[in-house]
Parts: C-alpha cells; sequence; structure tokens
C-alpha cells in the first residue's frame, strides 16, 4: 500500500511539474492558435509566429498574455490549454463594430484598428461608416455613444456619415434624395426614424422629390424636425 502511494503521490507531483513547466514555455512549436471567424487569417498567423519566437519560450503564461495584448490590441481575451500534442492558445478578439472609411475598423474597446486585422465576412457584416478625416483621431467616443443609441439594423435602411459631434448624416438608402441631419446627443433613434418615414412619405406624396430634388430632415433642434431643399 506505501508503494502505490508513494507512485500516485509520484505522478502527481510529476503532472504538477509537468504544468508548471508547460506554463514557463508555451511558446514552442507545435502550439495551435484558433481565434474564431473574426479575425482574417493573415492575422492569426501572425499572431501564432509570435507566439512561436524562440525569445518567449521561457517567459511565465500570465506575462506573456499580457504582452500577446500589447503587441496585438485586438486581443481581449486568451486562453490556453495544456494538451499532450501542445498548447492550444485560444484567442478572443475585441467585437468589431462598424468599418470606418474603408481603412479602419471601430472595436467595442473603442479603438480604431486597421481593416486588415479582420476577415473579409466580417467587414461585409458590420456598418460601414464615413468619418470627417480631420476628425477621425477624436472620433472613438462619438462613435461609441452614436452606435450605443442606434437600432442595431439600422444600416439595412441608412448610410452613416459622422461629420462631427454636431452633424451626423443619415442618407435613406432607398431614397437617397433624403437625408436626416442628427447629432452625438440623440438617444431616440427608433422614434426619429419613424417622424422622418412620415416626412420623407408626405414629401414624396406631393412630388417633392421630382427632378431629383434632395430634402434635408434637420433633427437638430429641441424639439422640431425642419425639412428642407439641400
Amino acid at each position: 500500500m506505501r508503494k502505490i502511494f508513494l507512485i500516485a503521490s509520484s505522478i502527481v507531483l510529476l503532472f504538477v511539474g509537468l504544468r508548471s513547466y508547460s506554463a514557463l514555455i508555451f511558446s514552442i512549436k507545435n502550439h495551435v492558435c484558433s481565434a474564431g471567424e473574426l479575425l482574417s487569417p493573415e492575422y492569426v498567423l501572425s499572431i501564432s509566429r509570435y507566439i512561436s519566437d524562440e525569445a518567449h519560450k521561457n517567459i511565465a503564461h500570465q506575462i506573456f498574455v499580457t504582452q500577446l495584448k500589447n503587441v496585438f490590441p485586438v486581443i481581449k481575451k486568451v486562453e490556453i490549454s495544456f494538451r499532450p500534442s501542445g498548447p492550444l492558445v485560444m484567442i478572443e478578439p475585441h467585437e468589431p463594430i462598424c468599418s470606418v472609411n474603408d481603412l479602419f475598423v471601430f472595436t467595442s474597446n473603442k479603438s480604431l484598428l486597421s481593416k486588415a486585422i479582420f476577415s473579409q465576412e466580417v467587414i461585409e457584416k458590420i456598418p460601414a461608416v464615413s468619418v470627417a478625416s480631420n476628425t477621425i483621431d477624436t472620433s472613438a467616443q462619438l462613435l461609441f455613444d452614436i452606435f450605443d443609441a442606434l437600432p442595431f439594423n439600422f444600416n439595412n435602411f441608412y448610410n452613416l456619415d459622422c461629420i462631427k459631434e454636431h452633424c451626423i448624416r443619415l442618407v435613406d438608402r432607398n431614397s437617397p434624395q433624403f437625408m436626416i441631419l442628427s447629432t452625438g446627443e440623440q438617444k431616440n433613434y427608433q422614434r426619429l426614424f419613424a417622424q422622418c418615414e412620415f416626412i420623407k412619405q408626405s414629401l414624396s406624396d406631393r412630388g417633392a422629390f421630382d427632378k431629383g430634388i434632395e430634402w434635408i430632415a434637420d433633427a437638430r433642434f429641441a424639439h422640431y424636425i425642419i425639412a428642407y431643399k439641400a
């Protein structure tokens, strides 16, 4: 019995030791890096190559996870599973919210990241937004506030242009001659869209869009909407 106990204890200690040892050298060549479908294959490969770098193999994995997030800011969470065949590194990215100027992707942690980081399937699914080039560096909070207030499916009906905080432009996708002007302070877009749909229909009924005439529904006022020709 004593011999069996010693053997069992040795196995447990060996397992714990291997786990600790693996935690220090998880960045070995035979790891598998998985990031779901949000990131592009090329970007996942660049993460995997970074993990495999020999310079990282003796770093405790918690420290290395922090380094990994600093080098690849799209990473929200990293989970490492140690298996006999090699470590499995699971990457959870920050959620993409919209593409900006067809160059960047705005993410849930208020970052503007290169469009190349994300898969083409993701780029095609998220709303495409235009932001004035002179305000793009300060647009993160504005974009966050706007998307927090907008209905999730707004891009089925409107194209969004962020000129500045007090000039948010929503162009009707079905009737491009009709545009809504709003501000970053707008909170009830469902109600605004319903009111503007009524205005658009009234203009259409009296032929206001004939000959390509464009109309703007300006909702930047406290209690009313002004419709005028562009």
